[in-house]
């Protein structure tokens, strides 16, 4: 069998990462992004929105074999479209502060703290009923 039909049926047999009762939006997906740019756009223009706390506690694991040749493939592919859009809402929006909460430090990597100004490694909600 040659690699590219091998690779075929697994992606046949692929499926989406799926976490605490929700999926992992997969931004190689050019709707994803759409929807994503739709949302920021709507919050800033119409709601006067200039800081969102960017937080997704999903863990997204070894990543996904949907349209890409391994999992790691998968990872990888979303890990550089979501970076790419998230470069072009800054772009976009330059004044925009975008926190990011890195889910314990799951998404707490070089890249992501080349672009955030401002980056939170855990929830702290919480706390205060825990100390009192």
């Amino acid at each position: 069998m040659s690699v590219r039909f091998c690779s075929h049926l697994k992606r046949k047999r692929a499926k989406r990462v799926y976490d605490r009762s929700r999926y992992q939006l997969d931004f190689r997906n050019p709707q994803v992004r759409a929807h994503a740019t739709e949302v920021i756009d709507r919050v800033v223009n119409e709601y006067g929105v200039g800081y969102i706390k960017m937080d997704y506690n999903i863990e997204p694991g070894i990543g996904t074999e949907v349209d890409a040749d391994s999992y790691g493939d998968g990872l990888l592919g979303h890990n550089r479209a979501y970076l790419e859009w998230l470069d072009g809402i800054f772009e976009k929006y330059p004044d925009l502060i975008i926190e990011n909460c890195s889910s314990g430090g799951l998404r707490m990597d070089y890249a992501m703290l080349s672009r955030y100004r401002r980056m939170r490694s855990a929830d702290f909600i919480g706390i205060k009923r825990q100390v009192a």
